[in-house]
């Protein structure tokens, strides 16, 4: 894997675990941002999605997808949150 070190400035081709940090957060694209705990859940995701420029997209609280009507009020220390963009075909 191509990665770009920052404290370096270079240039790196290695292997590189993913983790998920403690606490609550949001995985997007391949990279993890921790969120406020009991922030609203579908305010926090809408917003990290737009800022992500995902149009539509689909949301996965700990491995399992959720939809606006199913999901939690707000967030908890224990949510792993995923966004993936969704594109429809047509």
């Amino acid at each position: 894997m191509d990665f770009f070190d920052q404290n370096t400035g270079e240039e790196r081709e290695e292997s590189v675990a993913l983790e998920a940090p403690n606490g609550a957060s949001i995985l997007i694209n391949g990279s993890y941002q921790d969120v406020e705990l009991g922030a609203p859940f579908l305010n926090t995701v809408k917003n990290a999605a737009l800022n992500a420029g995902f149009g539509k997209f689909r949301c996965f609280l700990n491995g399992t997808e959720v939809r606006p009507t199913t999901a939690p009020t707000n967030i908890e220390a224990d949510h792993k949150i995923e966004l993936r963009p969704y594109d429809e075909a047509g």
